[in-house]
């Protein structure tokens, strides 16, 4: 028999719950589907992907990637985000914005609670613990939320990876 290295597991429509905090032998990636949906990642470098609604994620131990693909996913609660191990990572194909791959712009990121310029992406409020994307800075179209946190952080830039 051969070793596992990954097990993905996909939620379908309603409310569903995705627990895989028991896995310690190997990686998996949780997608949650159309109803609000609750995921538990494993031990190990787990990838969760919340899916169209308001989803809650909670990656486990190891370096876990939450990943959106697009600004209206939803606003999903994060629940055990670890600054310097766990990674946001954002489809730039997606999102647009002029958003680069690799490690996100410092120059498209600002903590607050509104965009200061034309080039600010991410605004993360650290008095509600929301990351918001804003497609434009300061332009017409306004910030929209894509996170909360509920482990009291402060985000920086380099929380976040831009991925195709």
């Amino acid at each position: 028999m051969s070793e596992v290295e990954l097990v993905r597991a996909t939620a379908g429509g309603g409310a569903n719950t995705l627990d895989a905090s028991a896995v310690t032998e190997f990686s998996v990636t949780l997608e949650g589907g159309g109803g609000i949906d609750t995921l538990f990642g494993g031990s190990q470098d787990d990838g969760l992907v919340g899916g169209v609604s308001n989803d809650i994620m909670t990656g486990g131990a190891g370096s876990d990637r939450f990943n959106y693909f697009a600004p209206n996913q939803g606003v999903d609660t994060i629940t055990d985000f670890s600054i310097g191990e766990d990674l946001i990572t954002i489809s730039a194909n997606g999102f647009g914005g002029g958003l680069t791959l690799g490690i996100l712009d410092p120059n498209q990121f600002i903590v607050g609670n509104i965009p200061q310029d034309s080039d600010d992406r991410f605004i993360y409020n650290t008095n509600t613990d929301r990351l918001l994307y804003d497609s434009d800075g300061t332009g017409p179209n306004n910030p929209r939320a894509i996170a909360n946190f509920s482990n009291d952080i402060v985000l920086s830039s380099e929380d976040l990876e831009i991925v195709a």
